[in-house]
């Protein structure tokens, strides 16, 4: 069958039976906790990407360097440590867990919390709750990775469990800010 601008690229048939390969090119079932990881932590860069399109952000170069951080964390998810492809990753640094830190130190300084339950979609801008159901994807994202963590003894993956931790009081704070500013 002759290649139809890349048809085969994409439609490769590999994963019909339930099985796709890591980035270590393991076969393993798609149901596995690594891609259940790997798949929320796609749908919570899909979502920062939404807010990103949806937000005017003068930081908005912050949010585009979150989803940079949520695809570091997806390749060291599929990257098993004995692969001569891990050592080339980058990792998730202390360095970029005090980056979220100081995002919402910044945006505190210019946004009242209130110390009550927050409603989603109880508030004037009717694009807050993108946000909202960003952090929510954001906490289940890092209980999958967690549970990655657990199961497969991937303590080289705390930095990037703490990331996503900062992250999902990052997306609070920002949907709180957006409601004010």
């Amino acid at each position: 069958m002759k290649d139809r601008l890349g048809f085969n690229q994409v439609v490769t048939r590999g994963g019909d039976w339930g099985f796709t390969s890591t980035f270590s090119n393991d076969r393993i079932k798609k149901d596995n906790i690594i891609f259940r990881a790997i798949g929320d932590l796609d749908e919570l860069n899909s979502h920062i990407g939404l807010i990103r399109t949806h937000f005017n952000y003068e930081r908005n170069d912050f949010l585009r360097l979150i989803q940079v951080m949520l695809m570091r964390i997806m390749a060291l998810a599929a990257t098993m440590r004995y692969d001569e492809k891990y050592n080339s990753l980058e990792k998730i640094e202390a360095e970029d867990i005090e980056n979220i830190e100081y995002n919402i130190e910044f945006i505190l300084k210019s946004t009242n919390i209130p110390q009550k339950f927050i409603l989603p979609g109880d508030h004037n801008n009717k694009n807050i709750p993108i946000i909202d159901i960003a952090r929510t994807v954001c906490r289940r994202a890092e209980r999958s990775l967690i549970s990655l963590i657990g199961e497969n003894i991937r303590v080289d993956l705390y930095n990037s469990q703490k990331y996503l931790n900062r992250l999902s009081d990052f997306l609070f704070v920002f949907a709180r800010y957006k409601e004010q500013n």
